[in-house]
């Protein structure tokens, strides 16, 4: 059950109105309007704004100087590397360039070695003609001092002239030309020697001297001696002389006249054994020296001259 309620105004607040009031009303008067204004913007704040975005440039320049500067920097590097790379190549050139040079100075000195022990070997070989030509001597019976004197000489005289002839050779068979002048046939003679050079020993070192043996004679060939700056080069040519394509061409060493009167003397004496039922002999060079020797001596002294594996 709810209670009644007096009106307002009545009871203890008499005097005011019976009817409620209207709020909406009231409200209207009390509260004054809302105007909206915009904002401006105060000058101090546009004044910072500027100050930073100058701040903000400036600082960009002072970056793009930075790259700028940077980027020269590299380049100056990369020129400087390259250069430094440009000079590594010439100095490694170089160094090839010496290895190369040294690779050759290595070569010859191992030609000149071998040269060297070639000639120490031919000089052992002269060491045992002596030998043997001394032994001779010994057996020898006794002579005055004049007769030893001028055998002494002679072997001197000897030892010379085969060092000589050592560097020679002597070519056979070579046709006489025809010709008038002497300067023709010379020319001629130099220019069959040369062919027939070629032929045996590939790079053969031109001769020294190519001249005929004995005086002209129209309808005789006369044999051409041929004469070398070297030992080797005649030792090449005789070892290879099976080469020449003609038949009628001989190339012989140069001897002296007491070694053609000794080699002269084993044919005879070769000759002579022959006759008398002896068979299987030669005359066969052992050492530098012509002796008459066996077949089976021959088997003997190719199986002490083969070397071993």
């Amino acid at each position: 059950m709810s209670i009644p309620r007096s009106p307002p105004g009545g009871g203890i607040y008499a005097g005011r109105s019976e009817s409620y009031p209207n709020l909406s009303e009231s409200h209207k008067e009390t509260v004054p309007p809302v105007t909206q204004r915009n904002r401006r913007k105060s000058p101090d704040n546009k004044k910072a704004t500027k100050s930073n975005i100058a701040e903000i440039k400036e600082q960009m320049s002072e970056m793009m100087e930075l790259l700028k500067s940077s980027k020269i920097e590299q380049a100056e590097s990369i020129n400087k590397l390259s250069l430094d790379v440009a000079a590594i190549k010439a100095e490694v050139g170089n160094i090839s360039s010496t290895m190369q040079n040294i690779i050759l100075e290595n070569k010859k000195l191992k030609d000149q070695l071998s040269k060297l022990s070639a000639a120490a070997e031919n000089t052992e070989k002269k060491v045992e003609v002596l030998e043997a030509d001394v032994n001779n001597l010994k057996n020898m019976p006794p002579a005055s001092s004049t007769q030893l004197a001028t055998t002494q000489d002679e072997i001197f005289t000897e030892i010379h002239e085969r060092n000589l002839r050592a560097k020679n050779i002597i070519v056979v068979g070579i046709p006489e030309p025809q010709n008038d002048t002497a300067k023709s046939r010379q020319d001629y003679d130099k220019a069959e020697i040369l062919r027939i050079t070629g032929l045996i020993y590939n790079g053969c070192p031109q001769p020294t001297g190519i001249f005929r043996l004995g005086k002209y004679k129209s309808q005789k060939s006369r044999a051409i001696k041929v004469c070398f700056s070297s030992e080797d080069t005649a030792k090449n040519i005789l070892r290879s002389r099976n080469k020449v394509d003609r038949e009628n061409i001989k190339i012989f060493s140069d001897q002296t006249p007491y070694q053609r009167k000794h080699l002269q003397n084993l044919k005879e004496v070769l000759q002579h054994r022959t006759s008398n039922g002896e068979s299987g002999l030669s005359i066969k060079y052992i050492k530098g020296i012509p002796k008459i020797v066996s077949s089976k001596e021959m088997q003997e002294t190719s199986t002490m001259e083969t070397p071993k594996n």
